[in-house]
């Protein structure tokens, strides 16, 4: 009964996608929202390779940009136990496919859009790639994918994997469905000790669930060497001079927090060159009116001679704009977001400053704060004091700190090849 009622609810659901889809495609009168959707790529899979020759194929999926750059580090480790594998990749946002394909230069690799998570399209993509295994980057738990899985008795895995509260909540209202579909995972690689008990209640076997902390903040600290950063500073026009702060993955409502923090330094006779990045490129726009007179926005990395202040209107430059810093500020910790990726900037050595709100960043954020190489504020005047404490008097101590902490991170990388 059980098996005929998950059936009924999982094809009602499919039928629903499917519907809705055309519905938009048919009806939608703005253009640019099904460009963002891609619903003409989505409604179809992507071509497989013209060799047949391939043996086993993997499909690895992602979310967004910050869960494809786990999947790529995912991704080292796989290549070595498995070089010859074909790989099926696949997210959903822009950003996320736009990172995998500029990262992922392997000829036996697909890289595309999620197809809409329907039945006959999921059917379709495993029978026509004949997936042999599928592994799925944190939380990425599509209804459609997990069930037809189940169908063709594929074995399923996740990395990194994560549940916050609300979506647990969520799940457990919806149990009957929910674990049928996670019993059938083989391999739960999770974050922390409550991620997997959270993944245990809701269906999956705990001799198949294994802690292995979080791959997002297993990195090397490498700064870029003197002479590239500086080229990289001179191609947007910046001297060896400037001290630059980097505010990363910024959002609308976070705009007065920061346009603060700017007069208090100034104030303070901290002069920095701001540049902003914000977490949407297609508020943009919207962020640059928030500043008002005072910014400057700038297009595919296009700057002008003169700017103290900028917001970069382009995909996939974040890292590229933290590496040439001297401090970063990550946005979403300012609302109600509660963060996004920490490691972004750490990696390159520079100390990230964070608000109040880092709920869904706890963990690595903690991680930071202890070995205090992560500065956390609660408003504006507090980031604007922090940022003069440690440009005039916390540099070297902040260096010890991260040539320690790079020293004793420990590397999960041995665990995740014992499981895959």
């Amino acid at each position: 009964m059980k098996s005929i009622l998950l059936s009924l609810a999982i094809n009602t659901y499919s039928c629903v996608i499917q519907v809705a889809a055309w519905v938009i495609m048919g009806f939608a009168t703005k253009k640019r929202k099904i460009d963002t959707w891609h619903l003409p790529e989505r409604r179809h899979i992507p071509s497989p390779p013209k060799n047949e020759g391939l043996k086993k194929t993997i499909w690895i999926h992602a979310s967004s940009l910050g869960e494809a750059k786990i999947l790529v580090t995912f991704l080292t480790i796989l290549r070595k136990k498995y070089p010859q594998v074909y790989l099926v990749l696949t997210a959903v946002t822009d950003s996320g496919v736009a990172y995998l394909k500029g990262a992922v230069q392997d000829r036996n690799a697909t890289v595309s859009y999620l197809p809409l998570d329907t039945l006959p399209l999921m059917k379709k993509l495993i029978t026509r790639f004949k997936i042999q295994r599928v592994w799925l980057i944190e939380t990425e738990l599509w209804p459609a994918m997990l069930y037809t899985c189940k169908r063709h008795a594929i074995p399923l895995g996740l990395i990194n994997a994560r549940m916050e509260q609300k979506s647990y909540n969520a799940y457990k209202r919806l149990k009957w469905i929910v674990s049928p579909l996670l019993a059938q995972f083989d391999t739960v690689l999770a974050q922390d000790e409550q991620y997997a008990e959270r993944f245990i209640d809701l269906g999956v076997s705990p001799e198949l669930v294994k802690v292995m902390g979080n791959i997002k903040g297993e990195v090397t600290i490498a700064p870029l060497t003197v002479e590239k950063r500086e080229t990289l500073r001179k191609s947007i026009r910046i001297t060896p001079s400037d001290l630059v702060v980097t505010v990363g993955c910024v959002h609308p409502d976070e705009i007065s927090v920061i346009q603060r923090a700017v007069a208090l330094c100034k104030e303070e006779r901290l002069y920095c060159r701001w540049i902003i990045v914000p977490r949407h490129v297609k508020k943009s726009q919207l962020i640059t009116d928030g500043f008002g007179d005072k910014a400057t926005l700038v297009n595919d990395l296009n700057f002008s001679d003169k700017w103290s202040l900028c917001v970069v209107n382009a995909f996939g430059v974040l890292e590229k704009m933290y590496s040439l810093s001297d401090a970063a500020i990550l946005g979403g910790t300012f609302n109600r977001v509660g963060g996004h990726n920490v490691w972004e900037s750490v990696q390159f050595g520079v100390p990230l400053f964070f608000g109040p709100h880092y709920h869904t960043q706890e963990k690595s954020c903690k991680k930071l704060l202890e070995n205090r190489i992560g500065f956390q504020v609660d408003n504006a005047e507090d980031l604007a004091e922090s940022l003069i404490h440690y440009f005039k008097e916390g540099k070297e101590e902040f260096l010890q700190n991260s040539q320690r902490f790079a020293q004793k991170s420990n590397d999960n990388t041995l665990i995740v090849e014992q499981h895959i």
